[in-house]
């Protein structure tokens, strides 16, 4: 439990405001409640001595005052238990985005992102409830344990052995079922996280199974994932029912053991009935305090599972980039390069220049490498594979490089990624940054989307719907160009830019290529060699 903390202290620390008035408010509510037993004991034994009716309006007066302020400080404990999850659930989700950002995208590649997006959200999630649950239900359930305890000492010692009998009891079941708990629980949580990838796959893919006509094979990988997770909840089910059968019979034993006890004193008179039913209210509460205490042992063990894949991926090691920056890019120089994946060596000892005021395209059949040398210059798998690449003569290792990437360099994938944000958003990727209507007008005449901007009704302020796909390919391609061209970057990488492009707007776009060339290094990946032929120079992987 420590570790966990440990883990969330971060997260515990920027909210500490929040949380120390939470658990005042959390304080003063429990004290109300504990006050509620001895007015009612008090009250009853009022009723049995024939007071006045003026001693009934007292302590009906009090009961409305006690509840009053229960229900004042339930509230606003409420409001700040609302803040503090929200608080601290953003923030540990986005460090854990940051995170995983920083991670080789190697990795990345190998996990499904809605297997990602579960662990994150509901592990993060499991995590802060459990901080702040601890937090509160400590502090309630030790004034719960420790008042009623003195009291029921007051009133009678005898039910004090009957208290530490149901502690041993309580200590031996919780022996018993901690390591199962975590065991379950872990491999439930990873079948979870596999059957929700799994479904997000049949999703994501459904044209797909759809014209293959493959539903039934797609319906039996998700039956076997179903499978598996069901398998796993019934064996959670089954340890957590032993545990919750074994809490729920010492319960029971310590009832009827008070009922004889307490019964027994009333007979003897050591107890009125209003007394009685004050340690009968007490030891409620105590048998409910030291549930749970035993009981925190189930939680602790749940949450140790959610730790360890959390943990997981916090270890992942980190894209790590150096602090040197470069004014103007002029020079790329791939140096004795070695890199392969998956048993396949993509390249050996290869070298190559890139140099600013040229064209270069290229070519090559699928999978020799195209995608891997620019993902290789993007940065993408630094630390991972042999030989140097050089930007100005400067190792790539050493550049600050999402510095670098962010505002000298420009890329159009073939499959661009847009944003669920204003077209102006998605153009620029920034909101402070203004935008050329000059630049808008000659980009969107040369791509083609004049009659698209046309048609927007709110112009560039119009929402791209990444959820019902309003865009064509084409369009985003082109959406994607635009954006690399706007940010007028050093160096300039176009996956086949002109596959979405009719006769004269390839004509046009490579016309605007060779304006700007001059300052820059453009390098495109091409398949179409009339295109190819107007470059500077091919490449040929």
């Amino acid at each position: 439990m420590l570790k966990i903390f440990h883990f969330c202290k971060k997260y515990l620390s920027e909210n500490v405001l929040f949380l120390y008035l939470y658990v005042v408010l959390c304080i003063f509510s429990s004290l109300f409640s504990l006050l509620l037993p001895i007015t009612t004991g008090n009250f009853i034994d009022m009723l049995a001595s024939y007071s006045s009716f003026r001693h009934i309006t007292y302590y009906c007066t009090l009961f409305i005052i006690i509840n009053l302020l229960q229900i004042i400080s339930g509230y606003f404990s409420g409001r700040l238990y609302t803040k503090l999850q929200m608080n601290m659930g953003y923030s540990f989700n986005r460090d854990m985005i940051q995170h995983m950002q920083r991670v080789s995208l190697r990795y990345l590649k190998t996990k499904d992102a809605a297997y990602l997006s579960q662990r994150i959200n509901n592990d993060t999630n499991n995590l802060v409830i459990f901080c702040i649950g601890v937090v509160q239900n400590v502090i309630i359930n030790l004034l719960t344990l420790l008042f009623p305890l003195m009291i029921l000492y007051q009133y009678n010692a005898s039910i004090s052995w009957a208290v530490a009998g149901m502690v041993l009891l309580y200590f031996i079941s919780y022996r018993l079922t901690r390591q199962p708990l975590y065991g379950v629980n872990l491999k439930f949580q990873e079948a979870q996280s596999a059957f929700f990838s799994r479904l997000n796959e049949q999703l994501k893919m459904a044209k797909f199974i759809k014209l293959q006509a493959i539903a039934e094979t797609f319906i039996s990988r998700l039956q076997s994932s179903f499978d598996h997770l069901l398998s796993a909840a019934l064996r959670r089910q089954k340890i957590s029912y032993l545990f919750t059968s074994l809490d729920g019979m010492i319960a029971t034993l310590m009832q009827i053991g008070l009922f004889f006890i307490g019964g027994y004193a009333v007979i003897q008179g050591d107890l009125t009935i209003g007394q009685f039913t004050v340690v009968s209210t007490y030891f409620s509460m105590l048998l409910s305090a030291v549930r749970y205490f035993f009981g925190l042992g189930k939680t602790v063990q749940e949450s140790r599972a959610a730790y360890s894949r959390i943990k997981e991926l916090q270890e992942l090691p980190e894209q790590v980039w150096g602090d040197k920056t470069i004014e103007k890019i002029s020079t790329i120089t791939v140096s004795d390069l070695s890199f392969g994946y998956e048993g396949k060596q993509i390249f050996t000892r290869y070298n190559l220049e890139f140099i600013k005021g040229n064209l270069y395209a290229i070519v090559g059949d699928n999978g020799s490498g195209k995608s891997t040398l620019i993902n290789l210059l993007m940065g993408i798998y630094t630390g991972e594979f042999e030989g140097e690449i050089f930007y100005n003569h400067i190792p790539l290792q050493q550049l600050n490089l999402p510095l670098v990437l962010r505002n000298q360099m420009g890329i159009a994938e073939q499959e661009p990624s847009l944003l669920a944000a204003s077209l102006a958003y998605n153009l620029t990727l920034d909101e402070q940054m203004h935008i050329s209507r000059d630049n808008i007008e000659e980009l969107s005449a040369i791509l083609g989307l004049q009659d698209f901007f046309s048609q927007l009704p709110q112009g560039l302020d119009s929402q791209v719907n990444t959820t019902t796909d309003n865009l064509s390919g084409g369009e985003k391609q082109k959406i994607a160009i635009m954006r690399s061209l706007l940010k007028d970057p050093d160096v300039l990488i176009l996956d086949e830019p002109t596959s979405a492009m009719d006769y004269k707007s390839q004509k046009e776009f490579i016309n605007y290529l060779y304006k700007i060339k001059n300052e820059k290094i453009i390098i495109m990946i091409s398949h179409d060699f009339s295109i190819v032929d107007k470059c500077d120079f091919c490449i040929k992987l």
